[in-house]
């Protein structure tokens, strides 16, 4: 398990084109040794990922203040500073986003916070994923983590997770993109089970110039009964189904025969 950035009270500081995650340390010594082993075991892990669309860390330790990663310093804006993109613009992003999250599955693991705070787009026009201090193994959680606009059903019923839960916030972050709005616009957790009992409009109604695919698949993704891990009639394989996201591109003729 991996425990959240926001138990761990974290900071950054800036040097020499390198961000670095800080967390301080606890008053008691047993919870200061538990948060440094989590620290560390995060700071490897992403080590092991090395994926150009999951942000980069180099160095790791320990000093008065608390253990502390090194990781790249990422130009650009997350993505909650964004509003509603053109689709052409969207669907590269979230094709990036799908293609760290199937990195992530593939190895057991889950991000459990993917949001539009959490996606970094670059000056290059690219995503990074980010801020992987709610990250955890799949398996049944000890904890409620998550932004709750883009929180599976099956995080809030602590039901055993795999990668459909990430799925499910990719979902919602490609509504949240595609429209401007969220699919599921709760502020608190408290909030869900009643927002989740309405279907929301689909993509393609709210922008007419939407292909229908794409509206379609974010659909897929998000629908709460289609993506519950406690679901028999899901058909996905969660290790592979992020990899095969198919976000159509500007020329994907079959989903876009007519482009102004």
């Amino acid at each position: 398990m991996f425990a959240p950035a926001t138990t761990l009270g974290a900071q950054s500081g800036v040097r020499d084109n390198v961000s670095c995650n800080k967390r301080g340390l606890a008053r008691d010594a047993k919870k200061s040794a538990r948060y440094e082993a989590l620290l560390s075991r995060e700071y490897h892990t992403l080590c092991q990922l090395a994926h150009p669309r999951i942000i980069e860390v180099y160095d790791y330790g320990v000093d008065s203040s608390g253990p502390y990663y090194v990781m790249e310093l990422l130009d650009g804006n997350d993505l909650d500073a964004s509003g509603r993109l053109p689709w052409q613009d969207a669907c590269p992003l979230l094709r990036d986003v799908a293609s760290s999250l199937a990195i992530l599955h593939a190895r057991g693991l889950l991000h459990r916070d993917v949001s539009a705070r959490n996606v970094r787009r670059t000056s290059d026009g690219r995503a990074k994923l980010i801020d992987f201090g709610a990250m955890t193994s799949m398996g049944v959680p000890k904890a409620i983590v998550g932004t709750p606009p883009f929180m599976a059903p099956e995080v809030l019923q602590m039901q055993t997770l795999d990668g459909r839960a990430d799925l499910f916030s990719l979902g919602a972050l490609a509504y949240r993109l595609l429209t401007g709005r969220h699919a599921y616009p709760a502020r608190h957790t408290k909030d869900l089970r009643d927002i989740w009992r309405s279907r929301p409009q689909t993509p393609a109604r709210r922008i007419a110039e939407m292909p229908s695919a794409l509206s379609e698949l974010v659909m897929e993704l998000l629908a709460p009964w289609r993506c519950s891990s406690a679901s028999a009639e899901c058909p996905r394989t969660p290790a592979s189904y992020a990899s095969s996201c198919v976000f159509p591109t500007a020329t994907h003729r079959r989903l876009a025969p007519t482009l102004s």
